[in-house]
């Protein structure tokens, strides 16, 4: 029933526009949006030797590509934040790239991004997203992230300071200034655009956004329900999905399936990896908060040496009841006022720059009709509101095409005529 619902949607989205609205990707064998998603994995850097470890997370690996990492001083009284270069010999145009949900600078999929880039002569900075613990500790005045303008704020805080420091370091090497970034980094590149047209802080000549949510909490509560999908699971069902799904998805990461095959997954399980990768991050979100204050959510007292007990209750946070606790909490104090998530939505949602958006002609954004986050009605406001200015193609769920050559070739297209 599930993937006879999910048919149905994607074929109505698909019906509303003709051929030459969406891009269609030749020989992209496309199962179900969710299963489309996992192959994310084969946009890697070739270069790169992961470790078993640094694979398991959709957006948050540890693999390391050739490239300079530079600390620097971004708030008072707090720690260093890392940021990553690439830089070509010879003058060349600058990339910056904002990771995913938790991404850290040195994912796999920013490395990819950067070996692309680099490879077409440009230059890249990479940073790790508002909603990775380094950068939570080391860059963001807000303590809880999660409320759209005020984590976009914080990281064009930092941009400001990384590139007037990358410009005394390199001061010939820099042509020019582009800002993208992927999922949830390119809510935040958009966000960025949007203060930037009121206030040129950066001197950014060309935002691209890849696969962003229209809709936050439509967003986050979908990726919680892609993971509770597991309490529908008898005992043992659960043991055996776990087991046969993560079998499948190390062969996937391992780079034992074919980019052209078909992954022998099911889409409930394919469902449960991605909502699992999104918890794991929202668990290290919830403990860097954890470490630094008590709200008084947390009954587990924090310690170094013994974290289990502490795990587990964090690990009975989904993204609604961070929202209920710790946002909810957190902004009644900042804004002096009882909360509003709908409010809180209403701010974070890409529709609160709609004008930009629409106005904005440094903006583009590359998008897949069948990326799970997004609703009928996401899809044609964004084709209403953005007009020549976005690019659909019709498979890849959320990032699941970033390896094919047509995507990449349109992503490098969005780049030009950025003066």
């Amino acid at each position: 029933m599930l993937k006879f619902v999910t048919c149905v949607l994607l074929f109505s989205a698909l019906a509303a526009y003709s051929e030459n609205d969406v891009i269609k990707l030749k020989n992209y064998p496309s199962q179900n949006p969710f299963t489309d998603t996992l192959r994310i994995e084969y946009f890697y850097s070739h270069d790169d030797e992961s470790s078993f470890w640094s694979q398991m997370s959709l957006w948050g690996s540890d693999c390391y590509y050739e490239g300079k990492k530079i600390n620097i001083k971004i708030l008072e009284d707090h720690p260093e934040l890392t940021y990553k270069v690439w830089m070509q010999k010879n003058p060349a145009p600058l990339i910056i790239i904002l990771p995913g949900l938790g991404g850290h600078y040195t994912s796999d999929t920013v490395t990819a991004f950067a070996g692309l880039f680099y490879g077409k002569g440009y230059s890249v900075l990479a940073i790790s997203s508002a909603m990775n613990w380094e950068f939570m500790e080391s860059a963001a005045k807000t303590m809880i992230p999660g409320y759209t303008p005020y984590d976009a704020k914080d990281v064009r805080n930092a941009l400001s300071i990384i590139l007037n420091d990358m410009l005394e370091r390199y001061p010939a090497l820099i042509t020019k200034k582009m800002l993208m970034g992927y999922s949830l980094g390119a809510i935040h590149a958009l966000f960025i655009s949007d203060f930037e047209a009121k206030e040129n802080l950066l001197g950014i000549q060309r935002y691209v956004a890849i696969n962003p949510p229209i809709d936050m909490l439509s967003a986050m509560s979908k990726l919680e329900t892609m993971f509770e999908i597991w309490q529908t699971w008898s005992k043992d069902e659960l043991k055996n999905n776990i087991i046969r799904s993560t079998g499948i998805y190390m062969s996937l990461i391992q780079h034992k399936i074919p980019p052209r095959a078909i992954i022998p997954i099911d889409e409930d399980d394919a469902q449960f990896i991605i909502g699992y990768a999104y918890h794991l991050n929202l668990r290290n979100i919830i403990y860097s908060i954890h470490t630094r204050k008590d709200f008084g959510f947390i009954k587990t007292p924090y310690s170094w040496f013994s974290r289990s007990a502490l795990y587990k209750e964090i690990d009975s946070f989904g993204f609604n009841k961070y929202r209920d606790t710790y946002i909810k909490k957190y902004f009644s104090e900042v804004f002096g006022e009882s909360f509003s998530f709908e409010k809180l939505n209403e701010n974070s949602s890409l529709m609160a720059i709609e004008k930009n958006l629409s106005e904005n002609q440094k903006v583009r954004i590359l998008h897949n009709m069948n990326d799970f986050l997004l609703r009928k009605k996401d899809i044609e406001w964004l084709r209403k509101v953005m007009k020549k200015k976005i690019v659909f193609f019709d498979r890849g769920g959320h990032l699941g095409n970033l390896f094919t050559e047509e995507f990449q070739s349109q992503l490098i297209e969005s780049l030009k005529d950025s003066d």
